[in-house]
């Protein structure tokens, strides 16, 4: 009887839920790019691919080589599912997120007030807040700052600023929010295009099976 180690299945089931996340990826990409890869994403695509047939044993299937493929593309089909289903996890945790943010940020101004007011309250004190901002490279992503507080007075100018900054940085979220409703309405299309993606990786699957072989 084989025994498995139960870390190294771990790890291998692990990767192989990367793998589909990344075949999700790569399908929405194309739909970007109105159904062509670049060359990066199409290395990414053989390497995945190549991953995946390690891990679920291709190089094993039966029948001839027209059966073999379509095997593939099977499975590659159910992978690339499976990451759109992860891809759509994480957006409505973000949104869950995103939608709570201001509310949030609220409750620590007000805390920090109170720490401020607080003759007990022992300094130095940190406070995390998260929120959303623009990237270096424009891109909406979520921040989060830990910010000292020396003593009472500097406390009270972060409750300040916190408060004075909640509109603008409420506008950044409503926007990252539009975004993500956006992501989610393109994976919606791009799950409608998987046989698309998948017929357009028949070459490189072949060649994937002709090696393994």
């Amino acid at each position: 009887m084989i025994r498995v180690d139960p870390a190294r299945e771990a790890a291998g089931l692990t990767e192989l839920s990367e793998a589909e996340r990344r075949l999700a990826s790569l399908a929405l990409d194309r739909l970007r790019k109105d159904g062509v890869l670049g060359v990066r994403q199409h290395e990414n695509l053989r390497r995945t691919l190549a991953f995946a047939g390690d891990a679920l044993g291709w190089d094993l299937l039966p029948g001839s080589t027209k059966d073999r493929v379509a095997a593939v593309k099977k499975a590659m089909t159910k992978l690339a599912e499976a990451g759109v289903e992860q891809l759509n996890g994480d957006i409505t945790a973000l949104l869950a997120q995103k939608r709570r943010e201001i509310a949030v940020l609220k409750k620590v101004a007000a805390a920090v007030r109170d720490l401020a007011k607080d003759a007990k309250t022992t300094y130095p004190a940190e406070v995390e807040v998260s929120f959303t901002q623009r990237s270096a490279l424009g891109i909406l992503v979520t921040k989060t700052e830990t910010l000292a507080l020396a003593d009472a007075t500097e406390a009270l100018r972060v409750a300040d600023e916190l408060t004075h900054r909640e509109e603008s940085r409420a506008k950044l979220r409503d926007q990252m929010i539009e975004e993500l409703k956006e992501r989610r309405r393109q994976l919606g299309v791009m799950k409608r295009d998987l046989p698309a993606f998948v017929e357009s990786s028949h070459e490189l699957v072949s060649e994937l099976l002709a090696i393994a072989t």
